[in-house]
């Protein structure tokens, strides 16, 4: 059975291979993954080579949240003005 060069127990980003979850018809490998958050993905092995996914979508709500706390918002009149904070 291919692996997809993925070696099992290893880290990719924020997720560490589990196991094989699944070969499709062609040749394609999934591996089933954990997250640091605690969540379980399956993730394609070529994505896991690459870095196309490093993690279960947490880093993006993450990175998201950190985005908006740097805002300062401002009203004048009815429009809502943002800046960042110092």
């Amino acid at each position: 059975m291919p692996d997809g060069g993925i070696i099992q127990g290893e880290r990719y980003g924020h997720l560490i291979a589990i196991s094989i979850y699944s070969v499709d018809h062609k040749s394609v490998v999934k591996w089933e993954c954990k997250c640091d958050c605690g969540n379980i993905v399956i993730v394609r092995s070529h994505n896991l080579k690459t870095g196309n996914t490093k993690s279960c979508g947490c880093m993006k709500i993450y990175a998201r949240r950190m985005k908006r706390a740097r805002l300062d918002a401002l009203w004048i009149d009815k429009f809502r003005v943002l800046k960042y904070k110092k």
